[in-house]
C-alpha cells in the first residue's frame, strides 16, 4: 500500500556560516562537536573560503561556506545547502543570540 505523508511542521534553530563565526557556531552546536575545517583568505584578509566540521548524528559532515547550520528537534546539527534550506523552511521568529 502506497501512502502520502505530509512532514510535521517543526520549529528549527539555525546559524548561517559565513567564514568568520566559527565560535557563534561551535557553541551554537553544543554538546556536539564542530571545529573549523578550513580556512582560505586573500590579501585584505577578506575569506575566500571555508569549511566548518559539524558532527552530526550520522557522523561529521562539511559546512561550506554559507551553508546553514540547523539544530533539529533533538538537539542535532547539521549543516544545509543555503538554497535548499530557503525552498524548505520559512522564518518564524528572530532570536536575540546575546541572551
Amino acid at each position: 500500500m502506497i501512502l502520502k505523508w505530509r512532514k510535521l511542521p517543526v520549529v528549527v534553530e539555525t546559524v548561517k556560516w559565513v567564514g568568520n563565526n566559527e565560535a557563534e557556531i561551535i557553541k551554537f552546536c553544543l554538546p556536539r562537536k564542530a571545529y573549523l575545517g578550513s580556512k582560505e583568505t586573500n590579501p585584505k584578509g577578506i575569506v575566500n573560503k571555508a569549511t566548518m566540521i559539524i558532527e552530526t548524528l550520522e557522523g561529521n559532515h562539511e559546512a561550506k561556506l554559507w551553508d546553514i547550520i540547523i539544530k533539529g528537534v533533538e538537539g542535532e546539527c547539521y549543516p544545509c545547502d543555503e538554497a535548499i534550506f530557503d525552498k524548505t523552511y520559512e522564518i518564524v521568529e528572530e532570536l536575540d543570540d546575546k541572551a
